[in-house]
């Protein structure tokens, strides 16, 4: 009854939520808890934190004017504690008891260290060699393959090895609670500031929790709600519409519909030879009338958008609303996700928290579907990353975000291959009877893998007959 009660709440009042991700993921979990008492207590508390944390945030739609700004800190200070009191709660009632983890924890942390470090040499000398001979019978230069294929087999390796001990250590329910729990943490320290950013008000909520008593210091100030979504207004319309001022564009992109699609590029992690072997970078990339923009993607951004994809779901068509709420979310999580190297080694989790969770994550806070592209594609990646990397990864993970996402819709999913692609530009080019110019290859992409600016337009035309949404309010064909 707990459990109905939850998902009933985040339905109703958390859609829309940045972080929505992780409390679906958590009611995920709880659903496949068997009832008993201890489970039904990991569940109230988890009821009670999902409440207190949308009471916390709620903050961001208060009337936070001078006159009562003051009384505002006090009702921050009141509604934080409550929030990280009821957390607290909640990881206690998952974790083990004291005494046992006492015992389980540095047993686990020198298991990790000792399997991660013999499975990541071992790995790495596998992954060394084979990548050396690959690149004598592909006729590339064999010890750069070798190099790169060995730092791959060796972070693979180690990555397995450190998770495989959780297995041993951990129910596998309470674990999965506990890593999406650890990422709200996480994401929280980073985004309580966004409930406001204002300089005076956080003297005044320090001096609030100093009187309090309250454990949480306010980290570096950053755009409070309203400013960030005005400062997102306004670059997206900048690039968006150039010529038109801020307002007047805002209402054309919000009177629109738009076109996106959930795709996928062959990682490389900056290395040209991994192509195919160690998975795939998930993103979303848009268009706003004729403006193909920045993909939307976890880690270092995109410098230009991208043409060809080797995974794309068919178009989804959104609103301006749903739209501008995306860009929103990922400028906000682009603010504690700095990707450095730091980040990289506490927070990027590959097969758990990585590019596919955060296209998911993004999603979620629009009320949008979750996507199912793959992570690997055994259709296109070399034998080594199909049959070695992909099971070590996938199969060592507690994490299975095809629980998270049973409910989506079976989007149809297209492959393509940049052979093919190269066929497809040789006979073009022969029809012209000369080389294709970059724009013209560019176009070519776009149509090859159905996102070019008539496919786009066909899609938003048939949606909005479908919805019976008059034709004004679509993307006009210019």
């Amino acid at each position: 009854m707990v459990h109905s009660e939850l998902k009933k709440f985040i339905v109703q009042n958390m859609q829309r939520d940045p972080i929505v991700y992780h409390f679906y993921n958590i009611e995920a979990v709880l659903g496949e808890l068997p009832s008993g008492h201890a489970n039904d207590e990991i569940r109230a508390k988890a009821l009670a934190f999902t409440k207190a944390y949308h009471a916390f945030y709620a903050l961001n739609k208060l009337e936070t004017s001078t006159g009562h700004r003051e009384d505002f800190s006090e009702e921050y200070v009141m509604r934080l504690k409550a929030l990280e009191e009821s957390l607290d709660a909640f990881v206690d009632e998952v974790d083990d008891s004291p005494i046992l983890m006492g015992l389980k924890l540095p047993l686990q942390a020198v298991s990790s260290f000792v399997l991660g470090t013999v499975l990541g040499l071992v790995g790495a000398v596998i992954g060394g060699l084979q990548g050396f001979l690959r690149g004598i019978w592909e006729l590339k230069n064999p010890f750069s393959v070798g190099y790169e294929c060995l730092l791959a087999g060796g972070i693979v390796s180690a990555i397995a090895g450190k998770r495989l001990p959780e297995h041993f250590f951990h129910d596998g329910q309470r674990a999965r609670l506990i890593a999406s729990v650890d990422r709200l943490e996480y994401i929280h320290n980073g985004l309580k500031t966004y409930v406001h950013g204002n300089g005076d008000f956080h003297a005044q909520v320090k001096k609030r929790q100093a009187e309090s008593g309250a454990k949480t210091d306010i980290p570096g100030i950053v755009y409070s709600n309203e400013e960030l979504r005005a400062h997102v207004k306004e670059t997206l319309m900048k690039e968006c519409y150039p010529n038109m001022n801020t307002e007047e564009a805002f209402q054309r992109f919000l009177g629109q519909h738009h076109a996106m699609q959930v795709c996928s590029l062959k990682a490389k992690f900056g290395m040209k030879h991994l192509g195919g072997v160690i998975g795939h970078h998930s993103f979303i990339r848009v268009a706003v009338e004729e403006k193909d923009l920045l993909p939307i993607a976890y880690g270092m951004p995109h410098k230009n958008p991208e043409k060809f994809v080797d995974q794309a779901e068919e178009i989804r068509v959104v609103s301006g609303e749903q739209l501008f709420e995306i860009f929103v979310t990922h400028e906000r999580l682009k603010s504690i996700q700095t990707f450095d190297r730091g980040y990289l080694i506490g927070q990027y989790k590959a097969a758990e928290y990585d590019c596919r969770s955060y296209v998911n994550q993004v999603l979620d806070s629009a009320g949008l579907p979750r996507t199912k592209v793959k992570r690997f594609v055994d259709e296109l990646d070399n034998p080594i990353g199909a049959k070695c990397f992909k099971p070590m990864l996938i199969n060592t993970t507690f994490f299975c975000q095809n629980i998270c996402a049973k409910d989506t819709p079976d989007l149809n999913i297209s492959l393509f291959r940049r052979e093919e692609y190269k066929q497809l530009e040789a006979s073009e080019e022969e029809r012209l009877g000369r080389a294709l110019e970059r724009e013209e290859q560019f176009d070519l992409k776009l149509k090859y893998t159905g996102f070019d600016h008539d496919t786009r337009q066909r899609a938003i035309q048939e949606y909005v007959a479908s919805q019976n949404i008059f034709p004004q309010e679509t993307c006009p064909l210019m």
